[in-house]
């Protein structure tokens, strides 16, 4: 192959027209003049030559989506608008990408094209992409096109148009300017022209083929995908296959450049709304077809027109949307064999374009002759076979069984290099891993895909979308639909806005941590909170470190010790959560316990007995997780304080909202403080509602030993939780205010009306029953209490652990419970601002469960608001953000109420 040449017919003839998966149907044959049918324009030329302007000029539309596209001013991604020519007909154009960066774009923009529109600048001429464009063209059988010489206004065109007719001698040569206008009919009746003598592929009965070129949601749609219909048609509620996954999937939805449409036809460019399948279980490169029409292949036996190949060559393959490492065994002249790591999903006399991946450099491509070949070398019988095209491909050798071992399957994996390749490809505008952590996540996921095929497992696995996984962050943001309202395994307290603002503002620079800022002297951080707490609980002095067990370890620590025994109550001997005892803790600092009473009942003379054994402290626990009823006794806090020896409380969860009946059976900070105890401790997390923290407050001297205590260093608060303690504590200030922003407490007291209509909205959206159940403070904190309210039963199929699996997984991950073999959500712990999520996340999944549209069942308004924006807008938005869609809309689209799923939302006016 030559890297400059004319579009003409390889030596092996054109495919069939229509071919199956064929991108070029309209390219062999005799054309049909007049054929109305749809077609898709592709352009082709070097960067900056004005591919997108004259695109923008001819239809209209800015096709540089992205904000870092309109910044650069150079294509990224494809680029995607209808073009009106002169006779009425509407023409699909697809902008790619004139970067040698983006070449693989390009490709897969190209292998769905019917004719080309190459764009040479004037005062450049023909470039290096040019060639490589128009050899990509070659080779993919696109030889119909009309060249666009831009800035003619600026420059005189003649050199250009003679130095591009060398490259390109047929096409037609028409001179324009995308800034005055100049040329643009005669270009748009050049178009007109040249499309009326191309068949369109929708004239040929052919299985369904589309290329996914772009996945992504719509709130309340679902999952949509886009690409190139290269055969058949599709209709609204047709089932397809989604390859590699082999999941079967309904078509919800169809648009053609923002249209709805209930069928569309080879040659369109199409949006698919799908259910059946979450959007991030699709990606680009993955094919729709009719079931158990399209099969995955990596052995193709093809004619190809190469430059510099050799046996054993290392190549990349591209087909479709999607590409692969392989390598090339010669067979006879240009009869290949292409043996892929990845697997394609091919037919054969589709084509396809090889590239060198380094230097990187496209090497040509052409036409497959036997789409499922088995591995062979140049045997006599099997090159007649592929130079006959009369015989049927196998026929002299059909393909052998698959070779499923273990050699093989490890052989088959990609290298490091490729799987890092594929993560890399969906880089947009900055998001996305870095090359070194691209091949990071390649290196882990293909080592323990090793280990599994190593140890027999058998099943496959989708590689990418497990690096894609390993990228992700541990820690992520959860919905919490359990209706435990301080749940420890969820981090307990969600912070209130003006705690996260504070950590935010405080985490991104310096801070006055340590420092006075009117002496410029070094202070303790203890200062920021002790004046505070003692505003809030009549304490003499407070300190704060890094949570409650440390709280309590520190307090003994420095008002105990080896010399000084410690008195316990038997009934407060008690475990907290990860099997710590606070024996235990007690043991750590050295101090020897004297245990007092009995399990379920201990009296002032059990203390008194202690004091006169020696011990020198007493201390009391609130059993926080657990309470013991009937025949019991325990010594009040005030009666211990007048025994004469220092008290310890630990209280737990520490409730300063004291104007909430509901929490009056929990320990009061303010009341221990009163009593007279040395050192009062309590979780930050808990019913206080801010971040993880141990609080400390009492007595001014024996807080100063707990601040000058070794340990105290060891244990101090960090200043992020600092940040955070000290905003939750001011809203305190403000007990009302405290009430409705602290989310605990606003969970707790929510207005049951409020409550009912949450649950009401989720089972509306969701399909689901409605059902009274109990809620729990959770937290060690209150564990009797039963908070009534609604919760939702989801319709899970008769498979409840499988669905509350599957929406714990999704993303965001929402938590639910299972009751009586029922999953349920509990609105309690979803706020307003978090129902939407939930609603989208719930919908999703169990429509990738079922296979049926989860939320369809819902009424909906009877109307739909306008479109707030395009199909190319939502999926653009998507390609800078990981996050799922969501607003505060969720309408179905069905024959009844048939909407356009172009835009994110609109405004949701059920008040049911």
């Amino acid at each position: 192959m030559t890297d400059a040449g004319p579009l003409t017919p390889d030596a092996a003839g054109p495919p069939t027209p229509g071919a199956a998966g064929s991108p070029t149907p309209g390219a062999a044959g005799s054309p049909t003049p007049g054929a109305a049918g749809p077609l898709t324009l592709g352009t082709a030329g070097h960067i900056d030559h004005g591919k997108t302007a004259l695109i923008g000029a001819l239809t209209g539309v800015n096709t540089d989506r992205l904000p870092e596209e309109q910044a650069r001013g150079i294509s990224v991604v494809l680029g995607y608008a209808p073009l009106q020519v002169p006779s009425g007909r509407s023409l699909s154009v697809i902008d790619v990408p004139g970067h040698e960066r983006f070449v693989r774009t390009m490709v897969a923009g190209a292998t769905g094209i019917d004719m080309f529109l190459m764009v040479v600048a004037a005062d450049d001429g023909v470039m290096p992409q040019t060639v490589e464009h128009a050899a990509i063209l070659r080779v993919l059988g696109v030889r119909r096109g009309v060249i666009a010489v831009t800035k003619s206004d600026l420059i005189e065109p003649q050199p250009a148009i003679e130095e591009v007719r060398k490259l390109l001698p047929d096409p037609e040569i028409v001179g324009c300017s995308a800034q005055t206008g100049a040329g643009l009919q005669e270009l748009r009746a050049a178009v007109d022209r040249l499309a009326a003598g191309i068949s369109s592929r929708a004239a040929a009965a052919r299985g369904v083929v589309l290329h996914i070129d772009r996945a992504f949601t719509i709130s309340g749609r679902g999952t949509v995908v886009t690409g190139t219909l290269w055969s058949g048609t599709i209709s609204h509620g047709d089932t397809l296959e989604l390859l590699p996954a082999g999941t079967r999937v309904r078509v919800r939805g169809i648009e053609v450049h923002n249209q709805p449409l209930s069928r569309a036809e080879a040659g369109q460019r199409v949006a698919m709304n799908l259910t059946g399948v979450h959007f991030r279980d699709v990606h680009r490169g993955d094919a729709l077809a009719e079931p158990g029409s399209l099969r995955a292949t990596s052995t193709l036996d093809c004619r190809l027109d190469l430059s510099d190949a050799k046996h054993n060559m290392q190549v990349i393959v591209h087909h479709g949307t999607r590409h692969a490492l392989g390598r090339l065994a010669a067979l006879d002249g240009d009869l290949w064999q292409l043996r892929l790591e990845r697997p394609l999903f091919a037919n054969s006399e589709d084509r396809l374009v090889v590239r060198r991946p380094a230097p990187a450099q496209t090497l040509g491509g052409g036409v497959i002759l036997d789409a499922h070949a088995s591995r062979h070398g140049p045997r006599p019988e099997i090159v007649e076979r592929l130079r006959n095209p009369s015989r049927e491909p196998g026929e002299l050798e059909a393909p052998g069984e698959e070779d499923d071992s273990i050699p093989e399957r490890l052989r088959k994996l990609p290298s490091v290099d490729q799987l890092a390749d594929e993560l890399l490809e969906d880089r947009i505008s900055g998001s996305g891993p870095t090359p070194a952590e691209a091949a990071t996540a390649a290196r882990a996921v293909l080592a323990q895909r090793r280990e599994e095929i190593l140890a027999g497992e058998s099943a496959h696995s989708d590689l990418k979308a497990l690096a894609k996984e390993w990228l992700k962050p541990s820690l992520r943001r959860v919905l919490n639909g359990t209706g435990v309202v301080i749940h420890t395994n969820l981090g307990r307290a969600p912070l209130a806005n003006s705690a996260a603002e504070a950590v935010n503002a405080l985490a991104r620079g310096y801070l006055n941590l340590d420092l006075d800022l009117a002496s410029g002297q070094r202070t303790g951080r203890h200062t920021h909170l002790a004046e505070l707490l003692c505003e809030l609980t009549g304490a003499e002095d407070a300190i704060a470190v890094n949570n409650s067990a440390a709280a309590v370890l520190l307090a003994v620590a420095a008002l105990a010790g080896p010399e000084r025994p410690i008195a316990l109550s038997r009934g407060h001997l008690v475990e907290i959560g990860g099997g710590f005892r606070m024996p235990e803790i007690i043991a750590q600092t050295g101090t020897r316990l004297i245990e007092v009473g009995t399990t379920n009942r201990t009296h002032p003379g059990d203390y008194r007995r202690a004091l006169d054994a020696g011990a020198k402290v007493i201390m009391r626990v609130h059993p926080s997780n657990f309470q013991t009823l009937g025949y019991t006794s325990e010594v009040d806090i005030q009666t211990l304080c007048e025994l004469g020896a220092p008290v310890i409380d630990d209280i737990g969860s520490g409730v300063l909202a004291e104007n909430m009946p509901l929490l009056a059976p929990e320990p009061s900070v303010r009341h221990s403080i009163q009593a007279g105890a040395a050192i009062v401790c309590f979780s930050g997390d808990k019913l206080l509602g801010g971040p993880q923290a141990g609080v400390m407050l009492g007595a001014k001297t024996a807080i100063d030993a707990c601040r000058e205590h070794p340990l105290a260093r060891a244990l101090r608060i960090g200043r992020l939780p600092l940040a955070a303690l000290e905003a939750t504590l001011r809203l305190y200030r403000d007990p009302e205010r405290a009430l409705n922003e602290i989310p605990v407490l606003a969970m707790l007291n929510v207005d049951p009306a409020r409550l009912w209509h949450r649950a009401r909205t989720l089972a509306w959206k969701t399909n689901g029953e409605l059902i009274e159940t109990t809620a729990r403070v959770g937290g060690g904190a209150l564990p009797l209490l039963e908070l009534t309210g609604p919760a939702v039963a989801l319709p899970d199929h008769g498979k409840p652990t499988q669905l509350a699996a599957a929406l714990r997984v999704a993303d965001p991950p929402l938590l639910t419970r299972i009751h009586e073999h029922r999953v349920l959500v509990d609105p309690r712990t979803l706020p307003d601002n978090a129902l939407t999520a939930a609603v989208n996340v719930i919908r999703h999944t169990i429509d990738s469960l079922t296979g049926t549209n989860g939320a369809a069942a819902g009424p909906g308004p009877s109307s739909a608001a306008p479109a707030a924006h395009s199909i190319e807008d939502v999926a653009d938005e998507q390609l800078q953000s990981s996050e799922v869609a969501t607003d505060s809309t969720i309408n179905p689209i069905d024959n009844n109420n048939r909407q356009s799923f172009n835009h994110q939302g609109e405004a949701d006016n059920d008040t049911r």
